[in-house]
């Protein structure tokens, strides 16, 4: 997807089979700013906006770019100056407009959020922390942590208009799942839900993600291009969403419900 002017822009990975990638340049942000700025560009499902430029410490220190090809994002020190002054928005058909993820890597990185294994997790809640569930309601409502209270990122497609019933139809009959869009009122649902900023939130999902770019060998750490950006995550996200809306005592948890559960620790069922 072209755009004209300095910026390239790309979705990050959608909840949608549909979208169209291309790729893609762009930098990181502490804030958005509250009115975007259109750029004119197009897709099937997604229209890039621009927005409040990132804070020095903020800005991200490479370019980066989606292949296509293999499926992934990718540094690139070809697209994509040293310092990008405006951040990419993605507008979508459906559901609510969201950060591309290197961004959203970018700024967590620089913020040193912090993940927490089961174990630190449970002493965590026992002082009191609350654990985030950012899965569907569905997911949610099948299988749970104990006491943990349902803010989800994406939300089954309610519209009816024709990309609606398009993507609801794809999704049912080529891949046997449930049609999602990013939640249009997630900040909202986490203020009802965590009503204080200021507590300690525990955010999870069925894999967790991860933050490091490295992998560990027998002479030490070594780069990977396939973890140029970690591994994209919807618990990850959902930790960049809260910090953005204001929580300021935020962790993940590492591995999400799938390592909980296979660590033997309790879960809850419908």
């Amino acid at each position: 997807m072209q755009i004209s002017g300095a910026l390239t822009c790309q979705h990050d990975i959608p909840s949608s089979p549909l979208a169209q990638r291309r790729p893609f340049a762009g930098a990181s942000l502490l804030q958005r700013q509250k009115q975007s700025t259109s750029l004119r560009a197009s897709s099937k499902e997604d229209t890039a906006t621009e927005s409040k430029p990132a804070s020095d410490a903020a800005k991200p220190q490479m370019g980066f770019r989606w292949d296509g090809t293999l499926q992934r994002w990718q540094t690139d020190k070809r697209v994509g100056a040293q310092v990008w002054d405006n951040v990419p928005m993605m507008e979508t058909k459906t559901g609510g407009n969201y950060v591309i993820w290197p961004v959203v890597w970018q700024t967590l990185t620089n913020a040193g959020l912090k993940s927490v294994d089961a174990e630190e997790a449970k002493k965590l809640l026992e002082g009191g922390a609350v654990m985030v569930d950012i899965r569907t309601p569905d997911n949610f409502a099948s299988e749970r942590i104990p006491g943990a209270v349902n803010v989800p990122l994406f939300v089954p497609v309610e519209g009816t208009e024709t990309f609606d019933r398009i993507k609801k139809f794809v999704m049912a009959t080529a891949f046997a799942m449930q049609a999602t869009e990013r939640n249009k009122k997630f900040a909202e649902a986490a203020a009802e839900a965590l009503p204080k900023k200021s507590q300690q939130i525990i955010v999870y999902c069925n894999r967790g993600g991860r933050l490091q770019t490295g992998k560990k060998g027998r002479r030490g750490t070594f780069d990977d291009k396939d973890l140029s950006f970690g591994i994209e995550s919807r618990s990850l996200k959902g930790c960049y969403e809260l910090m953005q809306a204001g929580y300021t005592n935020v962790v993940h948890l590492d591995g999400g419900i799938s390592t909980w559960r296979f660590k033997k620790n309790p879960t809850e069922k419908r």
